[in-house]
């Protein structure tokens, strides 16, 4: 994937999506008579296979064990979990499926997809995020031990049996426990069969590599093995076959030793036909071929290899893993210059440019990822034994915010108290230590050198933290019982688009929760030392909002009452032209306080109209001026979001005793 395209990706979605929050243009209308505003069941996702039980043909099974199998990572150890996940998986014809590969996928938590998206533009090729691998038995069956599923990340079955359909489901492992699903049936799928030929001579090409991507193969968590989407190579004959195709359309690509490569984006399928038949052409082409090592000199095996053009003049990329030697070829290129990169397990990536297409002798060196020992103890010298650490990116220029790694956090279990943190490249970074009964804390700042896989030791002693105590009352004085008191960073703002970006950046403070008792008295404790704000939420009363608060280690700090107000319920009817809204997404953002002064604390909030056209946000307001909008969520093209919000964009006075409030969209958009 090629960064521009992926950037710009990210660009218009951040784009958009600050616009659907905040709208845009002209300044809104103020109003403040009653307002006319004019204006999962987890599925099976079917995809392809390969097999290579159809004579001639040799199909490429990147699951077989073979010693060329992708770079993936797996951030678990086999069968040592109490709960998993198992099942038996039938074919559509008739019978179980055995020896089908069966993965369990670690998925990516919406809040942090555009982390990934930008990494993927950087260049970063994700491997999958392994969490369980096996095969079904003689009986179709299959039994995968698993960690439990993370609150905000899911999981996901894939099923990727030779000649039946890709198989997709989402699961979610709970502790000690055993999910026994349903009999899982998958479908043979279709035929696709073919010649490939010299475009000039017409003579059939012997073993060419044919590659079938459908769209629906997930991208940026692949499963492994299908990296590249699914591959043949061709016989004496120059034929190939695949079995188990989904519909279409997808992208279907060639190349081979000497020839340019061969690119069709629309192929399609129909249902219940003889196998279909797509032949092909090459025209002749160049390779980029050498070796990957390491500091050494020894090749490196499996390591993921890619040619990325310098210029838009050689738009064609290419992509292989070395073999056991460490040597490989990427075929299929057009004539130009391109950066040839590396990355293997257990090594950092590099690159070599300007490559010339053609080029046979290119070597790529990588250096051994280094390897992070943790040791924890508390304050009295004694090792702790149970605690998760995580590595975390620190930036020598900017010491107040640190960055997320690709390196998994560890569960430590050990009496010596001590940890190992794999897979490290060379730069600056601290390790965050989590333990029960203990605050957050971070280790003092260390540098990963360049060099063969050195072994860092990082000391850490676990802070006690602080505490804030307090009571929560309403504007009569009184103790508001059964508030929730949750501590937030102090930078944090009710909108989604902070909900996004706050993923990208580790938290360096405690994020906890406390209900009030019955006097309305809370008490927050072993929180990590900074600067705090805190949120108070009850269904009577508006979210409170309160700050700054300074948290030092050991201190216990009374920091007073903390008074609600008592809020408006907004709820209102959406209508496109005569008909009632419905599904229409209702948005409000404050703008100003109810003296028409500006505010320093945000306030968001969100509803979606009823069958009806009938649409309530769910919690109270504080009083105050807002912005509020409606946009339908079923158009073709999302973007025409913005006319229904460029439309119905208004100000409206949120007081108590105000009346519905009704937004009309023009019925003018299909």
């Amino acid at each position: 994937m090629k960064a521009l395209p992926v950037l710009a990706l990210i660009l218009i979605a951040l784009g958009a999506a600050g616009y659907f929050l905040f709208g845009g243009g002209n300044g809104p209308t103020s109003l403040d008579t009653p307002i006319s505003i004019d204006i999962e069941d987890p599925k099976e996702t079917p995809s392809e296979n390969l097999t290579s039980k159809q004579d001639p043909v040799v199909v490429e099974n990147k699951n077989d064990g073979k010693t060329d199998e992708p770079i993936r990572t797996s951030n678990t150890e086999r069968g040592t979990h109490p709960q998993g996940i198992e099942g038996m998986v039938l074919s559509s014809k008739g019978g179980v499926v055995r020896d089908a590969p069966v993965y369990v996928i670690e998925g990516i938590s919406a809040t942090n997809m555009i982390n990934v998206l930008m990494r993927m533009a950087g260049g970063s090729r994700m491997p999958a995020k392994l969490v369980a691998e096996g095969r079904t038995d003689d009986r179709g069956v299959f039994r995968l031990p698993c960690p439990v599923t993370p609150v905000d990340t899911p999981y996901e079955l894939r099923i990727a049996a030779p000649g039946h359909l890709h198989f997709v489901k989402k699961v979610r492992v709970q502790p000690e426990r055993w999910e026994k699903l349903p009999p899982i049936t998958i479908d043979k799928g279709r035929v696709l069969e073919g010649t490939v030929r010299d475009a000039v001579t017409k003579q059939p090409i012997v073993d060419a590599i044919v590659r079938v991507m459908p769209p629906d193969l997930n991208a940026i968590q692949p499963t492994p093995g299908l990296e590249d989407g699914y591959e043949a190579h061709t016989d004496t004959n120059g034929r190939y076959r695949f079995d188990g195709l989904p519909a279409g359309p997808f992208q279907m690509s060639a190349f081979a030793k000497g020839y340019g490569s061969y690119v069709k984006t629309d192929v399609a399928l129909e249902d219940k036909v003889p196998p279909q038949t797509e032949d092909i052409e090459l025209p002749k082409g160049f390779e980029i071929s050498g070796f990957v090592v390491d500091e050494a000199g020894h090749g490196v095996p499996r390591a993921r290899v890619e040619a990325t053009p310098l210029s838009s003049m050689s738009p064609t990329p290419g992509s292989t893993f070395s073999n056991k030697d460490g040597s490989f070829s990427i075929l299929g290129l057009t004539e130009g210059e391109f950066i040839v990169s590396a990355i293997a397990s257990g090594f950092s990536k590099n690159e070599r440019k300007p490559v010339s297409a053609g080029t046979k002798d290119v070597t790529i060196a990588l250096e051994k990822q280094a390897t992070v020992l943790v040791a924890v103890k508390n304050r009295l010298g004694r090792s702790v034994q149970t605690y998760t650490a995580t590595l975390r990116r620190f930036f020598p220029e900017n010491p107040e915010h640190y960055g997320n790694t690709e390196v998994q956090p560890v569960a430590a279990r050990d009496r010596n108290g001590e940890v190992r943190l794999a897979g490290v490249d060379p730069g600056h970074y601290v390790v965050q230590v989590d333990a029960s009964g203990y605050a957050k804390t971070f280790s003092k700042n260390f540098e990963v050198h360049e060099g063969a896989g050195e072994e860092v030791r990082v000391d850490v002693t676990l802070l006690d933290g602080g505490a804030l105590f307090g009571v929560v009352v309403d504007s009569s004085g009184n103790g508001v019982a059964n508030a929730t008191v949750e501590s937030l960073s102090v930078d944090y703002q009710d909108n989604p688009i902070f909900g996004i970006f706050g993923a990208l950046q580790p938290k360096r403070i405690t994020e906890t929760n406390v209900s009030t008792d019955r006097e309305g008295r809370f008490r927050l404790e072993k929180l990590t030392p900074a600067s705090y704000q805190l949120r108070v939420v009850h269904p009577n009363f508006a979210r409170g909002y309160f700050k700054s608060f300074d948290v030092i280690e050991g201190e216990k700090k009374d920091i007073g009452r903390l008074t609600l107000k008592a809020g408006v319920m907004v709820r209102g009817t959406v209508r496109v032209g005569t008909m009632p809204g419905v599904g229409v997404e209702v948005s409000m953002s404050r703008t100003k306080d109810i003296n028409g002064q500006g505010t320093t604390t945000q306030v968001f909030a969100k509803a979606f109209s009823n069958e009806k056209g009938e649409w309530a946000i769910d919690r109270k307001l504080p009083e105050g001026f807002y912005e509020i909008q409606g946009a339908r969520v079923d158009l073709p093209n999302p973007l025409m979001k913005i006319v229904d919000i460029q439309t119905s964009k208004r100000e409206v006075r949120v007081v108590h005793g105000m009346p519905i409030v009704q937004i009309v969209i023009p019925n003018d958009q299909k």
